[in-house]
């Protein structure tokens, strides 16, 4: 028995909030589901091609929303939802990690695949989870790059309820992904309501109703808590993430001059100590030479030249 699990995100490229949701279901169960949302939802005149919940807003279609709700609704599949306010993101993860992870995307997917998981454990669920997104034209090639190692560094009890290597697909032929894409708008327009007192558009609040949701409102407090354990993850590894080796690069003289302190500072009186060089730039355009009959100490030569820049005997 596999389960599958489609999602779709909304909010992306906004100001205010970001939103990924997705339904769970197992494998046997989605062609039904696919063949009603396509007679109840897509053909009902007039026909889409495909259900994108903004379009069908726009529209003011809500008659076909109704229609997508009460199919998930039939089936009984759980949701899974990570929402995130974008000044939270920008505040504590953006800029402090690497420029791949400087949108919300890719936390949230991360938050997303973990309460996937925990939802596993809280229905006693121990079976391979398959993941179909919708197709990025960025992420989905970061999301394969990352995979392997990310899948590898997972402990063996979660690294299981992983199945096949995720998936990306157009919305359009693929209903479980538009059913997502539907969880998602209103999810984000629920929390771009409630962020401003604002009351919900009508059409928008049964949209949940009798569809059983687990959903993580990931806040600046639990984004400082999980860069904290990446840090101290890499810290265990003895890695550093992508603006941590930038900075380092940058200030590799001072990191090197502290750090040589700090071992000077804790050395027991008679001890070894050993201290890393400084690397200088530029250093290509001299040669350290031991002596010359200029000077009979060691000291450096101009390379072009070769003049001597040491000391002349007193």
């Amino acid at each position: 028995m596999v389960l599958k699990v489609y999602a779709d995100e909304s909010g992306k490229g906004g100001r205010d909030v970001f939103v990924m949701a997705g339904v769970l279901a197992r494998a046997e169960d989605w062609a039904s589901f696919s063949e009603d949302w396509q007679r109840l939802v897509l053909d009902v005149p007039p026909a889409v091609k495909a259900f994108h919940m903004n379009e069908i807003v726009a529209s003011k279609d809500f008659a076909r929303i109704k229609a997508a709700s009460g199919v998930l609704r039939k089936y009984k599949f759980s949701a899974v939802a990570v929402s995130m306010f974008i000044d939270d993101f920008n505040v504590v993860l953006k800029g402090n990690i690497g420029p791949k992870i400087d949108t919300p995307y890719f936390p949230a997917m991360q938050m997303f695949m973990e309460e996937c998981v925990k939802w596993q454990i809280a229905h006693g669920v121990d079976e391979p989870m398959d993941l179909t997104f919708d197709e990025q034209l960025h992420e989905s090639d970061y999301l394969q790059s990352i995979w392997t190692p990310m899948l590898s560094a997972m402990p063996d009890a979660i690294k299981r309820k992983f199945g096949a290597r995720p998936a990306h697909v157009n919305d359009v032929g693929h209903p479980p992904i538009q059913a997502a894409d539907m969880l998602a708008w209103s999810m984000h327009r629920i929390e771009f309501c409630n962020a401003r007192s604002q009351p919900l558009d009508d059409f928008i609040v049964g949209v949940f109703d009798g569809i059983p949701m687990r959903h993580l409102l990931w806040r600046r407090e639990e984004m400082a808590a999980f860069l904290d354990y990446v840090r101290h993850q890499n810290t265990e590894l003895g890695r550093l993430t992508q603006y941590e080796g930038e900075h380092y690069l940058r200030n590799r003289d001072l990191v090197i001059t502290g750090s040589n302190r700090l071992k000077l500072d804790r050395a027991k009186p008679g001890e070894t100590v050993r201290l890393v060089s400084i690397p200088a730039s530029g250093v290509g355009r001299f040669l350290l030479v031991d002596k010359c009959p200029r000077s009979d100490m060691p000291h450096l030569h101009r390379r072009s030249g070769d003049e001597c820049l040491g000391e002349p005997p007193k």
